[in-house]
């Protein structure tokens, strides 16, 4: 008969713990999609005109250019996609922008519809302006890293006390960026590395 050692058993409560409450986020998340859906289609009743009094379709609004069409159905998308995440922990927790928060957003959006091409340009350079905070600095990595490379790949035409010199001046710009990398960590949300619990589940 195999005996399971003290240590072992608490790993296993441990793993049966974190995998409890890592299925209840994941109903939780389920939830998710269904009000996306929902706030879509309230989005969607809007730019047809839909009176919620009488419960029909009255017009309203969809008599204009295409053009205008089109503003207010992505200006309606937009909303809709907005209000369906805009309380999910993900967006609440970097949400600290005061002067264009997302419900500032979501108003604006909302208040937009209906005014076409007018409207369109303010209210969707809001949303990226946003999603820019978050895209630029990750296309200035790709480029950083794709010019690191670039610059590797000519070393190799040069000669070896060339090298030398060029990777003594590079080992000294690793250095520094590890150290950025090192301080920007820890301003990292904590719940990113939640993960890194099932890793301490085998160590320990």
């Amino acid at each position: 008969m195999r005996v399971i050692s003290v240590k072992n058993l608490k790993k296993i409560r441990k793993a049966f713990s974190l995998a409890t409450k890592k299925q209840g986020e994941i109903a939780k998340q389920n939830e998710n999609p269904k009000k996306l859906l929902d706030n879509l289609c309230l989005g969607l009743e809007k730019f047809l005109g839909f009176n919620p009094d009488s419960k029909g379709y009255d017009g309203t609004g969809i008599v204009y250019s295409d053009l205008d069409r089109l503003c207010d159905g992505v200006m309606a998308f937009l909303h809709g996609v907005l209000s369906g995440v805009k309380g999910d922990e993900n967006v609440t927790t970097y949400d600290d922008n005061h002067d264009i928060n997302i419900t500032k957003t979501i108003n604006k959006l909302n208040d937009s519809v209906g005014k076409g091409r007018e409207a369109f340009e303010k209210a969707v350079s809001q949303v990226e302006e946003r999603t820019g905070d978050v895209t630029r600095h990750l296309e200035a990595l790709k480029h950083d890293i794709k010019q690191h490379k670039e610059n590797i790949d000519a070393d190799s035409e040069k000669s070896l006390i060339i090298q030398v010199d060029e990777w003594s001046t590079r080992a000294g710009q690793y250095i520094r960026h590890v150290e950025q990398a090192d301080e920007a960590s820890k301003k990292l949300d904590p719940q990113l590395s939640g993960d890194e619990e099932f890793s301490e589940v085998g160590g320990e």
